[in-house]
């Protein structure tokens, strides 16, 4: 097995005695502490996680433990109460600190009954953090920067999971021989960003590595900077030494190297299990997440098969049925069980997680939790439709990283190269963040369905989805009804990971209506197969094509948003900063809006003019539209990307792209003696929306939408598309082998990767500087004649017109004619330079961004 390049917090530290003996009907209180009463220093932009304890208490149950930054915007905490119990292992929560600008804060504890007690917390920018900062000034500014020597901190072992604080010295433990065990090491009180620090893990005495050796900590994905190793035990008992150390560059930054002594006997070592949670309360109405752990055990082979169960208040893996919802298997080898549970209801009293198992030696404490309001403060998102034709805002929550143990310890998926989402019957160790539902996704789960940011992925997989938050005044807007609907999502609602809040998409469906207690769109259909109006879990719009809004919101960091035209567009569609909520000042991509008709401070504006810019040639010297040129059918190529509505008769003007003017061909055809002005020749529903069996016959009807090449083909991936474009042409490279250039404008498989970060660009989806001749020198970008948009940052591969360069040659050649109609939107997944936007306040008392947003939908696109 491979080592699994974790992503959570520090391990525990001590957290303090409880209390031995007495008579457990008293209650004494105890007292609280803050990271065991020891001072703190971080710095700007590094999270951290500090324990917060009730020490030395009986019988106490849920307590409420109030934490709180004396300035936020210099620190910040999460959670902001804890709830605490004398139970041993219960008795502690993690609480995430970030910092933000240079000062000093107090962290302070608090419950009614009990002391407050506070450590102090010291920010300050260290000279690694700013290095980047100090290339960019002149010379006689450096004076001014501030920065301290970074402290990388000390590197720390443990087994995992263990009940046993961390150690930087040595961490002493007992296994079984001949058992494979797993061992964590981590990066402790460092105050500066880790960017890939390798640790290697090195074992003697008989034992060897299972996987790799050496696992990279990277502080800008991982806040706790845990990596996982397998370790293969010898045969027979002995003593076995692990040890630690950094290497590479950064081994010098590092002055420790801290062993696990293993003791290694002939019988199994049972361990003990634990029902743990983050500490915090369940938010009424969300899920939050919890564990079963068999901790510090080895050899434990014959399953353990241990039952939940909780309070009527509570409900269980609300997302999962079956045995699956409340049952869970442990071993040594799998000792972590993952589990949501929602709060129903709000009793303002302790409620109660208990599990149980049958098997002998095991005696599991139950777990006090607490259903507690959700926080008022919250993000908002208003849609706003500025025609009278009605659109219905679809809502689609995206996917969250999930978490082994309440260390919030995330596995690296090398699949997608990016965090693990998985959860449930398909990843049964790991929690969903709070805010999200481990589900599965799709109307229909058990088939194929097109998900949100995949595609053909199979439902049956079980993912942690952020909740989909409802309009407060439903999902059907138009100018001439209900003009605005808006959703508010709570912060409570948050992975203290990767700090984000909530993350997913909006877009506008068209021709709803529920036929047999159904709920279907023309456009966009996302539906559960009900009467109900709300997309179904995981699911985006079907056709895809409709015009995309995306945000990623965060609580400390900026919030990411876009409009993204790469599956196509209906209609015309901003998305920025809510003008009456006092946002920050706009500058460019940072708080502009998105797909706005007017240029805004250097971005230029979008007229959403689709005809015009197929019809154009862009390019200097060309012959025939760029839009074109790529494609093997000669007419014009507006029939290729129009999605049209045949007329109820049936199908009018087949074949209507062979006509030497197609526009005006099927303007003039005739229904019921009548000619519509408005038909335009395209793809209707059979041509292109029918799967293997779409036929690719292009006639006349009502333009309903613009398809994208990206569209075309992802509606159909099988050999059966026949579709004008050179899906099945291929192509060799030394990096990847053959290659399909329908890869490339999927951009997926060994294709999934930016120009702006790869230098074989054979294998890049994309990179162009969008025909600035001033950037051409840099990469020799193709020449428009006008530039069409300005990249944030100049792109050096992949974007030359020259035969290698086969995303320019072929790709991008059906995608320009979009970024000249919306010179802001995202025309293809690698498109970010000149298409991503940002905005954040992190405003008092909270400290956190409460940036409110717009999105507006102004029209069809025609």
């Amino acid at each position: 097995m491979q080592v699994f390049r974790a992503f959570g917090m520090m391990s525990f530290l001590a957290f303090g005695l409880a209390a031995c003996g007495g008579d457990s009907s008293v209650t004494v209180n105890g007292s609280l502490s803050v990271n065991n009463g020891t001072d703190i220093q971080i710095g700007e932009n590094v999270a951290h996680a500090i324990p917060v304890a009730l020490n030395g208490s009986t019988d106490v149950k849920a307590l409420a433990v109030n934490i709180a930054s004396s300035d936020p915007s210099i620190a910040t905490v999460f959670p902001r109460t804890c709830y605490l119990s004398s139970t041993s292992g219960h008795h502690s929560c993690l609480v995430f600190l970030r910092g933000k600008n240079d000062g000093s804060v107090s962290i302070t504890a608090s419950a009614t009954g009990y002391a407050s007690t506070s450590s102090k917390v010291s920010v300050s920018a260290s000279a690694a953090a700013k290095a980047s900062y100090q290339t960019s000034v002149e010379a006689s500014n450096l004076s001014t920067i501030k920065a301290t020597t970074p402290n990388y901190g000390q590197l720390q072992i443990s087994s995992f999971p263990s009940a046993n604080p961390a150690s930087t010295s040595n961490f002493t433990m007992t296994a079984q021989a001949g058992d494979t065990i797993t061992l964590a090491t981590s990066i402790t009180a460092f105050d500066t960003p880790l960017n890939g620090v390798p640790i290697f893990l090195k074992v003697n005495g008989g034992a060897s590595i299972v996987g790799n050796a050496q696992c990279n900590v990277d502080s800008n994905y991982d806040a706790s900077h845990f990596c996982l190793y397998k370790v293969k035990l010898p045969g027979t008992p002995g003593t076995v030494t692990a040890t630690a150390s950094a290497v590479g560059n950064t081994a010098s930054d590092f002055s420790n190297t801290p062993t696990v002594t293993i003791t290694v006997q002939s019988a199994p070592v049972a361990g003990q299990i634990i029902v743990q949670g983050t500490g915090a309360g369940i938010p009424l109405g969300m899920s939050s997440p919890f564990w079963v752990v068999l901790q510090d055990s080895s050899g434990v082979t014959s399953p353990v098969n241990v039952t939940l169960s909780g309070s009527s208040d509570l409900s269980i893996n609300p997302g999962i049925s079956g045995s699956a919802q409340t049952q869970c298997v442990l071993s040594s080898a799998n000792p972590v069980c993952g589990f949501g549970v929602l709060g129903k209801t709000n009793t303002n009293a302790s409620d109660t997680i208990t599990a149980t198992t049958s098997t002998s030696g095991y005696s599991i404490a139950p777990l006090n939790v607490a259903v507690v309001p959700a926080n008022t403060s919250s993000r908002s998102v208003t849609f706003q439709n500025n025609a009278a034709n009605a659109v219905w805002v679809g809502i689609t929550g995206g996917t969250a990283a999930s978490f082994l143990t309440n260390q919030m310890v995330g596995t690296f998926n090398p699949q997608t190269n990016g965090a693990n989402v998985t959860c449930g019957p398909s990843n049964s160790a790991a929690a969903c963040p709070t805010g999200s539902t481990c589900q599965q996704g799709g109307a229909n789960p058990g088939k194929d369905t097109i998900y949100y940011c995949y595609w053909d992925q199979p439902d049956t997989i079980y993912y942690c989805y952020w909740d989909q938050p409802v309009p407060s005044h439903g999902y059907q807007i138009s100018s001439s009804s209900q003009l605005t609907t808006s959703i508010s999502v709570s912060d409570s609602s948050y992975d203290p990971i990767s700090d984000i809040i909530w993350s997913g998409n909006f877009y506008p469906r068209q021709g709803c209506v529920t036929r047999g207690g159904i709920f279907k769109c023309t456009i966009a259909d996302c539906g559960n197969g009900t009467s109900s109006q709300a997309c179904a879990t995981g699911t985006g719009g079907s056709p895809g094509i409709a015009t995309l809004a995306e945000v990623t919101l965060q609580a400390n960091n900026n919030d990411y948003y876009d409009v993204s035209i790469i599956g196509g567009a209906n209609v015309k569609t901003t998305f920025g900063p809510d003008a009456s909520s006092s946002p920050p000042t706009a500058n460019g991509y940072s708080c502009g809006t998105a797909g706005l008709s007017s240029a805004q401070n250097g971005l230029s504006g979008s007229d959403w003019d689709m005809v015009t810019h197929i019809a154009s040639n862009p390019t200097t010297g060309s012959s025939s539209p760029y839009s074109t040129s790529s494609q093997t059918g000669s007419a014009s190529s507006t029939a290729y990307y129009h999605y049209i509505q045949s007329p109820s008769s049936g199908r009018l003007g087949a074949g209507c792209a062979s006509q030497a003017d197609p526009v005006s061909y099927c303007e003039g055809l005739k229904v019921s003696g009548i000619a519509n002005s408005l038909y335009v020749c395209g793809y209707d529903q059979a041509a292109v929306n029918n799967g293997s069996t779409s036929d690719y016959v292009t006639s006349c009807g009502t333009h309903l939408a613009w398809l994208s090449a990206n569209a075309v083909f992802a509606l159909n991936t099988a050999a059966t598309n026949k579709a004008p474009f050179p899906f099945s042409t291929t192509y060799s490279t030394s990096a990847a082998g053959t290659v399909s250039l329908s890869s490339l404008y999927l951009c997926n498989n060994s294709t999934n990767n930016s120009g702006y970060a790869v230098e074989d660009a054979s294998t890049a989806c994309g990179c162009t500087n969008w025909g600035d001749t001033g950037l051409k020198t840099i990469g020799g970008d193709v020449s428009f004649i006008a530039p069409i948009a300005a990249p944030t940052q100049a792109c050096s591969t992949n974007n030359q017109a020259h035969s290698i360069y086969y995303w320019t040659k072929n790709v991008l050649p059906t995608i320009a004619w979009l970024k000249q109609a919306c010179p802001t939107c995202y025309t293809y997944p690698f498109d970010d330079m000149s298409s991503t936007f940002q905005c954040g306040n992190q405003n008092p008392p909270t400290g956190l961004n409460s940036v409110a947003y717009l999105i507006q939908y102004n029209g069809n696109i025609p």
